[in-house]
């Protein structure tokens, strides 16, 4: 089932907490202008990875609800 317009998003996480949960995460990337920014991207259960290539984080967030509930 698609998301709401506005899904209700967890507190920012440090990059040393690890997700319980594999899957996509709104992060925001350990870099320097132009590359920081804040993107989505996979947590695989080991690394953080966009587009298949790993990325270096500073901090994640999540969903607070489960989208399937």
């Amino acid at each position: 089932s698609p998301l709401p317009d506005d899904p209700v998003m967890t507190e920012w996480y440090d990059a040393d907490v690890k997700p319980a949960y594999k899957g996509e995460y709104e992060v925001s990337l350990d870099a320097e202008w132009p590359l920081s920014g804040i993107i989505r991207a996979e947590w695989t259960g080991r690394t953080w990875k966009d587009d298949g290539k790993k990325v270096k984080i500073k901090g994640w967030r999540g969903l607070a609800e489960n989208p399937k509930a």
